[in-house]
């Protein structure tokens, strides 16, 4: 959810926009709004923001077009896929669940069912979350840490893109193993 306030005190006038997603469109309704109380030609910050919106959109097109993909290794991961599997748990974010099914290892974050997906083994204890829903742009590195005993201990992410939408915030999240 988004919300934009905005006042001109001297004019006795408030604007406040409410919407259900994230775009800049709130404050593009408000700028306008305001603006008819203090120019002869306001600007209409809508279309402004439309046009912002389709040059970022080309610019994250270009994004995908050069980035280079990324290949899943050819080597097997030092440890049996079980030994990633159990519930892991930041302490902002809430659990991630990591399973492992035959030759696969699947990772599914409490919140939300968007964030699920298969793990692919690239190399070493790294691996890529790849989400089932493709339109989420947010394929992301998790990189397992191994204790001295040699059990997985918990797990780090970072988006793979440049281009994937921070709210992810996957590189914040510092997620421990709390079973398996």
């Amino acid at each position: 959810m988004t919300s934009h306030i905005a006042f001109l005190p001297e004019k006795d006038v408030a604007v406040i926009a409410l919407t259900n997603q994230w775009s800049r469109a709130a404050q593009g309704l408000t700028a306008t709004i305001l603006e008819h109380y203090i120019e002869a030609e306001p600007t209409n910050y809508i279309d402004v923001y439309i046009e912002g919106r389709k040059r970022y959109e080309a610019y994250i097109k270009q994004q995908k077009k050069t980035e280079k993909p990324l290949q899943p290794g050819t080597t097997k991961p030092p440890m049996p896929l079980t030994q990633y599997a159990g519930t892991y748990k930041d302490n902002w974010y809430g659990t991630v669940d990591v399973t492992a099914t035959g030759s696969e290892l699947n990772i599914k974050f409490s919140r939300g069912n968007a964030l699920t997906g298969e793990l692919k083994h690239l190399e070493g204890n790294r691996f890529v979350a790849k989400w089932y829903d493709r339109t989420l742009n947010a394929d992301a590195f998790v990189n397992f840490d191994v204790d001295f005993d040699g059990k997985v201990s918990g797990f780090k992410m970072k988006a793979i893109s440049a281009s994937t939408d921070f709210s992810y915030n996957f590189h914040d999240l510092d997620l421990k193993r709390v079973s398996e």
